[in-house]
């Protein structure tokens, strides 16, 4: 006698990989419909997403910016004064520059109204600068640079929308460097220092 037939492993085999394609079709349509959800989101992201926030962080506006140095460098009464003061004129380029671009990069979405270095205001808080920029690594003290501006919908971080802030204050200094590096920015903020500008 023998017993049952034995059904060859290669047959069983076949049978196994026969019910597991049937069951990979059945998932098909929800592998596709999974599919055409991600590619949607993804389209939706970069169509309508990505424009709207790159739209409402525009570069910060410095085109009308007022440059005003007090005392007038062109004031001949004070011609012979200036050319010994701290910061030089070349200084003073320099560092409007510097805060020009720096407000083009970080203040998106504001405009730079003016920028005033006013040589009174900035030697009445020398002392308090040394204090706190002593240890800066400059080669000569800390200057301040004001500015007034206004920011518009979404400014950064800690301003207010749809505000003209004035006397926003830039401490800067002689690094000794030469070029652009001659000046550097060490700090910025409302009403960083104690005085008024």
């Amino acid at each position: 006698m023998s017993g049952p037939p034995r059904i060859n492993d290669t047959v069983h085999n076949q049978l196994d990989m026969t019910w597991s394609n049937s069951l990979d079709v059945k998932k098909q349509p929800w592998k596709t419909a999974l599919g055409f959800v991600v590619l949607l989101a993804a389209v939706l992201l970069l169509t309508q997403v990505v424009p709207f926030a790159l739209s409402s962080h525009t570069e910060g506006d410095t085109s009308r910016a007022e440059e005003i140095i007090l005392p007038d460098p062109a004031d001949e009464a004070f011609g012979v004064y200036l050319a010994d003061v701290y910061p030089s004129g070349s200084d003073l380029v320099l560092a409007m520059d510097l805060v020009k671009n720096t407000f083009r990069k970080e203040f998106h979405n504001c405009a730079l109204l003016s920028l005033t270095y006013d040589g009174e205001f900035s030697n009445s808080l020398s002392e308090e600068l040394l204090a706190r920029y002593d240890s800066a690594g400059v080669e000569k003290g800390p200057f301040v640079l004001t500015t007034a501006f206004t920011t518009g919908e979404n400014p950064p971080a800690g301003l207010e929308p749809n505000t003209t802030y004035d006397s926003y204050q830039w401490v800067l200094a002689d690094t000794g460097g030469s070029g652009e590096e001659a000046v550097a920015l060490l700090d910025r903020g409302l009403s960083l220092l104690s005085g008024e500008g």
